[in-house]
């Protein structure tokens, strides 16, 4: 739990320090005093879990609470995937006019994972929600899920966000992907049922016991020995099992399991 802690605080310092960007130079040496003082002093699990959980719906809480059972048959589970960051990442650097997407980097063990995922459609059925443009999501996903595209439960990108405009067209740091919208859309799938794959904490922080979190994908965090898809895959054949994952996910978190 504390890397996942971690990574949540420093990406609510970076949201932070986005909106302070004409601050002086003695403002800036005084910013980098507290979080140096927030490094050392770092909460504990216990303490930054019951701020998280102060956030959420009665609701999500009460159902995130029932005891999940282990069932001897797998029931079946919505996994709704993250691409850039989860599962490739693009360095943009090497982007044209005929490619403004950039050169695509797969992730480790990527196709051992998704043959995983789509070999076991009794257990899992399989969408995306990316908060790129729908043109770039679409674009990533004939790149990347190859004949595993037409099997596809549904592809969301960014207009399901619902930003305002100039959010939209704009790197916003308060995107969340909120699944109420799923649970709301198709009755099949719930919080007992539903998983997604971010790489993005601050994107699941309504529903945070639906969430896995690998360790960000990206070119200057590259790893020869990346297996986080693989830890994905262990984990994902005990969550199966599960009658209510976001109890398991509250419990067993992925990142200390």
């Amino acid at each position: 739990m504390e890397s996942a802690i971690t990574r949540l605080l420093s990406l609510l310092k970076s949201s932070s320090k986005s909106k302070t960007s004409k601050s002086s130079l003695k403002s800036k040496s005084s910013l980098k005093s507290k979080s140096s003082t927030l490094k050392l002093s770092l909460p504990s699990s216990s303490s930054i879990q019951r701020l998280i959980i102060s956030n959420l719906s009665p609701t999500y809480l009460e159902n995130s609470s029932k005891p999940s059972q282990h069932l001897s048959q797998p029931k079946q589970k919505l996994i709704i995937l993250d691409i850039n960051g989860t599962l490739i990442y693009r360095d943009k650097n090497f982007g044209s006019k005929y490619n403004p997407v950039g050169k695509i980097h797969l992730r480790p063990n990527l196709n051992d994972f998704l043959d995983f995922l789509f070999s076991n459609e009794d257990y899992f059925k399989i969408m995306i929600w990316s908060t790129a443009r729908p043109m770039t999501v679409y674009y990533l996903v004939d790149k990347v899920f190859d004949h595993h595209k037409t099997k596809l439960l549904d592809i969301w990108t960014r207009d399901k966000l619902e930003l305002p405009k100039v959010e939209y067209f704009d790197k916003s740091r308060n995107i969340v992907k909120n699944l109420d919208k799923i649970w709301q859309s198709e009755e099949t799938w719930n919080q007992m049922n539903t998983i997604l794959i971010d790489d993005s904490i601050l994107k699941a922080r309504l529903q945070p016991f639906n969430a896995i979190h690998p360790i960000s994908f990206r070119k200057k965090f590259q790893r020869e020995n990346d297996d986080e898809l693989l830890k994905v895959m262990d984990y994902l054949n005990k969550l199966k099992y599960q009658s209510n994952v976001s109890f398991f996910i509250r419990h067993s978190p992925f990142n200390i399991y």
